[in-house]
């Protein structure tokens, strides 16, 4: 088969699969379960869609001994068999007509039996972000199955994994984010008055598709007071009026890896002290970013942002309760995460969004955010997302 169909290559996939297999050997695990769409797309290369019961319905068994080869279980409906490095196939119906009569709790059960034989510890998606991808009477019938094995959760440890990039999956962030930059300035050219959210949303939408997207990660749009609010709503038929902030948070799709930024536009000038708060976020993004390399933790991140929020007067803007970055990758939320307390700390090859963004409830129109997806280096950071910083004005 051509190297065409995959998504990565065979030696990214063996260097996942040993990554796998060393936290496996850590906690002495003799197979994991892989369940989670995200987690077999990054370590086997396979996802497809599918119209069945809204989940892709796929499951990973890895043994500990590099001497079994990993089996991939799908449903024959799924077909891509091709996209996936793990060649050892089984299906969920095993002689049933139908995949919905497909008993999935048994079929996994036999499986990681004929593969790993007794088990004493099985290692599951529990926690931590990811979690079974498969109904709850498969669930139990698995569990009960082998309620004499330790199940253990490995969701941490898989996602440990999977927060430091390939130089594949970055070329994929990179592409998702310039999509979404060359997206967002286009739409933004493109405003006038009385355009309402929705038919903003629309343009961004599709320019992301014309400018090369696979897929659309999310498209959030919010105009004036309200956007904040109503921050990850459907975009509404609601004018913008001279003015007025247009907010907007939005990502490509590129392969499945993701960006996530946020830019804002007005119609005219906006009011005075929005500015002074979009350029406090903005200069928070660059010292953020003048601190960022290999090794430090993400609660210095936190407080350099709150040392540039202080300093202009808009400490009541940045709450110490949420947090002002977060991994990125297959999925739009991944370790680490950046907030006043936290302990993860950053490696290179990490890819972060960053965003220091404010919230005032009694004054709505100063809730706003600018958010950057930024590669973290062995020195340094580097913007994956160029668009200017500043609010767009029309």
């Amino acid at each position: 088969m051509s190297y065409d169909y995959f998504e990565f290559d065979r030696i990214e996939y063996e260097r996942k699969l040993d990554g796998l297999r060393s936290a496996m050997g850590e906690k002495e695990l003799d197979a994991v379960i892989l369940t989670e769409e995200e987690n077999i797309r990054w370590l086997s290369g396979y996802w497809v869609f599918t119209m069945q019961d809204g989940a892709m319905n796929t499951a990973i068994i890895v043994p500990l001994s590099d001497k079994k080869e990993p089996r991939l279980i799908l449903t024959s409906e799924g077909t891509g068999e091709g996209l996936s490095w793990i060649k050892d196939i089984k299906y969920w119906e095993e002689g049933r007509s139908s995949y919905l009569e497909a008993e999935k709790g048994r079929v996994l059960a036999e499986n990681l039996k004929e593969i790993c034989g007794k088990v004493k510890k099985i290692g599951m998606e529990l926690s931590s972000g990811t979690r079974i991808n498969l109904d709850q009477k498969d669930i139990d019938f698995f569990r009960n199955h082998f309620r004499h094995s330790n199940i253990e959760d490995i969701s941490g440890d898989i996602l440990k994994l999977r927060s430091i990039k390939s130089d594949t999956e970055i070329e994929k962030l990179k592409k998702a984010s310039s999509i979404t930059c060359q997206a967002i300035s286009k739409s933004f050219s493109e405003i006038s008055e009385g355009i309402t959210e929705r038919s903003l949303a629309r343009s961004i939408g599709k320019d992301l598709f014309l400018y090369g997207a696979t897929g659309v990660g999310h498209i959030g749009v919010g105009f004036g007071k309200m956007a904040i609010g109503f921050a990850h709503s459907d975009p509404k038929e609601y004018e913008l009026e001279k003015g007025m902030l247009a907010k907007v948070d939005a990502g490509a799709s590129f392969e499945g890896y993701r960006c996530d930024m946020y830019r804002m536009a007005c119609l005219g000038r906006p009011d005075k002290e929005e500015e002074r708060i979009a350029l406090t976020i903005s200069e928070a993004i660059n010292e953020i970013m003048s601190k960022i390399k290999d090794g430090i933790c993400c609660c210095d991140l936190y407080s350099t942002a709150a040392s540039v929020f202080k300093k202009n007067g808009f400490s009541y803007l940045l709450s110490p309760m949420h947090y002002i970055g977060h991994g990125i990758g297959l999925g739009v939320h991944e370790p680490p995460y950046v907030y006043k307390d936290s302990k993860d700390i950053l490696s290179a090859g990490m890819v972060l969004s960053i965003e220091p963004w404010t919230y005032d409830d009694k004054k709505p129109e100063y809730s706003m955010n600018i958010e950057d997806v930024v590669l973290v280096t062995k020195n340094g950071a580097e913007f994956l997302t160029w668009m200017d910083r500043e609010i767009y004005i029309v």
